[in-house]
């Protein structure tokens, strides 16, 4: 029960990061929407197993690839359940830093999905990494 509820409210962290960092993720309803989407969230993704079984040819085929379309599969299934949360369209604009720059880019609602959530899997990661030391 510890490990959900850490789970959760990590869930519900990352997503209030991501909703002040890209424009593709809008949470309506404040503190409770993002607490009550990080609970849904951590039970969906008890799931996942199960979806990465049944898509195991597919995952094979693409070399892992397709485990970002799965990922993007529990984020719209959770914008269904959730209606306060919204995945849309939207546009990354360039960034440069020193002499590197990055072109300007254009997110149809498919691949904001799967770019919020391989955004969403990449914080969760490091901030889990950084609570386990």
């Amino acid at each position: 029960m510890r490990a959900i509820l850490k789970k959760s409210l990590i869930n519900a962290s990352v997503f209030f990061i991501i909703s002040q960092l890209i424009d593709g993720l809008v949470v309506e309803g404040g503190l409770q929407t993002y607490i009550i989407g990080g609970l849904i969230l951590t039970i969906i993704s008890f799931l996942k197993p199960l979806m990465q079984l049944i898509a195991l040819p597919l995952n094979a085929i693409t070399l892992g690839t397709f485990s970002f379309v799965i990922n993007a599969g529990i984020f719209y299934i959770l914008t269904i359940i959730v209606p306060q949360i919204i995945i849309r369209p939207f546009i990354l604009h360039s960034v440069s830093l020193l002499k590197f720059s990055t072109p300007q880019l254009s997110f149809n609602l498919f691949l904001s999905f799967v770019f919020i959530a391989f955004i969403f899997s990449i914080i969760v990661a490091i901030i889990e990494f950084i609570t386990k030391g």
